[in-house]
């Protein structure tokens, strides 16, 4: 299915488009057909164009790439700073609870406009790989994408109160970290449809972690914890086969598929066009969450030499106890017999 007509007769005064903006770089721009589907009205288009030196090259590396240093240096250098171990109960508490009600928010705004638009379309699989519907530049959605690239900010509170607890902050969790928000950056900055079900997938399986967390604080162990991390596995798969998907439309199918971004258009890296380098580091980003996240949770919960392991273990510390309480009665079986 093409573009609906609305879009294209949007596409058309888009191009011609001269209007209360123009000195703004992001309005002078001339794109092919499928470039130009952005409305003019959109909440996004609006964002970007009145905050240009923050999105026009090269400025959009500045924030990540000042932030993720930083964040790296909190990660390995601030625990030396901390010599005892911080109470943050009520903190983490009124955290995970606000950050379970955004990450709801999110999810409920990112989903049920591309699942409304969906039913349009004979070829979900397209639909949700290319978004030609342009979705990603209507409604609230722009809105929630935007806090969804602002909330991997946040998140790095996260790591923040591992360290005041003193716990150690691992590979996995770090990594997670610095990497999902350079990617979530750059993904809504130019408008990778793709983003729109990362942010879909992931928004869901935070309402479930964030809400794990905030009734974990209160001493109770929900029963469904190992769950988390086999939704966390199921969403790196999604984001693989979302991402090859889009690879297959963009390159090889006459469908249009792209990015929605104006800035887009030019933007290399490198001399590497954004869309191919988006593409490697998102299929090289989930492929090694994947693997990352199977070791924690095979670590953790599964595998036969685990279970093997916690079977020797509770059967030697068993028989260490029953040794020990022997030798306590034979202890006090010789006092009695030298106080008589």
């Amino acid at each position: 299915m093409d573009f609906p007509e609305f879009y294209n007769n949007t596409a058309l005064a888009f191009a011609n488009y001269t209007g209360p903006l123009p000195d703004r770089p992001i309005l002078q721009r001339r794109f092919s057909i499928l470039e130009q589907q952005l409305p003019i009205d959109s909440p996004l288009l609006t964002f970007q164009a009145y905050t240009r030196d923050i999105f026009e090259y090269p400025w959009i590396f500045i924030l990540p790439g000042v932030s993720v240093p930083l964040y790296l240096a909190m990660v390995f250098f601030l625990p030396y700073f901390i010599h005892k171990k911080r109470e943050c109960k009520l903190a983490m508490q009124i955290w995970n609870f606000l950050l379970t009600l955004l990450s709801v928010a999110m999810f409920a705004v990112l989903s049920t406009s591309v699942f409304a638009d969906m039913l349009n379309y004979s070829n979900p699989v397209y639909y949700v790989s290319c978004l030609p519907g342009g979705s990603l530049t209507v409604g609230l959605v722009p809105y929630a994408a935007i806090a969804f690239m602002f909330s991997k900010y946040l998140e790095l509170v996260d790591t923040l109160f591992l360290i005041l607890k003193k716990k150690e902050v691992i590979f996995l969790h770090w990594y997670h970290h610095a990497t999902v928000l350079v990617y979530s950056w750059f993904s809504v900055i130019l408008m990778y449809p793709p983003a729109n079900i990362f942010g879909i997938v992931n928004s869901f399986v935070h309402c479930v972690m964030y809400s794990y967390y905030f009734i974990a604080s209160f001493g109770v162990r929900p029963w469904w914890g190992k769950y988390v991390t086999r939704i966390q596995l199921a969403q790196m798969v999604v984001g693989i086969l979302t991402t090859t998907s889009w690879a297959y439309y963009y390159y090889l199918s006459d469908l249009p598929c792209g990015f929605w971004s104006p800035l887009a258009k030019n933007l290399t890296v490198y001399n590497i066009p954004a869309e191919s380098l988006l593409m490697i580091s998102t299929l090289v980003m989930y492929v090694s969450y994947f693997i990352l996240f199977l070791n924690l949770y095979l670590n953790r919960f599964g595998g036969a030499n685990n279970t093997e392991s916690k079977s020797a273990n509770t059967t030697s510390s068993t028989s260490t106890n029953k040794r020990g309480q022997a030798a306590k009665k034979g202890q006090k079986a010789q006092e009695k017999k030298k106080n008589k």
